[in-house]
């Protein structure tokens, strides 16, 4: 009995991982605000990083492990778009945070150091990645991992951030650099 146990009953990580994605993917497909109001309200009955927060998350947006990911207040979470986190807390977003649709922004990577072992095998990384308060993220943005976002600053579209952005800045391109200051 227990061999079998083993064999095919997933322990209790596994189990809650396997469930979220179910749950997530049900949840992903309900179209218009209706739909981000319930995939915020459930994301905040699920996970205490997310009660009372009144986040709104858009439709096929795909967060991994969102139990270790702190989030502010009156946040959206774009259509589409990919967060990522391995660590509690290695992922903050801060308040009035608009990430739009397509977006990716990850605190975790693949290590990749030893030539001698295939990079599938290496394992991952985590990198505290913060985004602090009123930014706005463009569509199809990459905000790479061990980066911190300087509260109202604006990512422009399609722009890959490889480094720091101060506060106020407004970054663009691939690699992302400051284009100019809000007043």
């Amino acid at each position: 009995m227990n061999l079998w146990r083993e064999k095919y009953l997933p322990d209790k990580e596994k189990f809650k991982k396997e469930a979220w994605a179910w749950l997530e993917t049900i949840l992903g497909v309900i179209p218009g605000k209706s739909g981000n109001f319930l995939r915020g309200f459930s994301y905040g009955l699920l996970f205490p990083t997310f009660r009372r927060k009144k986040t709104s998350i858009g439709q096929l947006t795909h967060i991994w492990f969102p139990w270790n990911i702190i989030i502010g207040s009156y946040s959206h979470i774009g259509k589409g778009t990919h967060l990522s986190c391995l660590q509690y807390g290695d992922l903050m977003i801060g308040s009035y945070v608009m990430i739009s649709p397509y977006c990716m922004v990850t605190a975790s990577g693949h290590s990749f150091d030893s030539i001698d072992t295939p990079m599938i095998k290496q394992g991952m990384f985590s990198k505290k990645t913060i985004i602090e308060d009123d930014v706005w993220i463009g569509g199809k943005s990459i905000i790479l991992p061990g980066l911190k976002i300087g509260k109202g600053s604006i990512i422009a579209a399609g722009s890959v951030v490889t480094k720091d952005v101060p506060p106020l800045a407004i970054v663009g391109g691939n690699p992302a650099n400051i284009i100019k200051y809000r007043k």
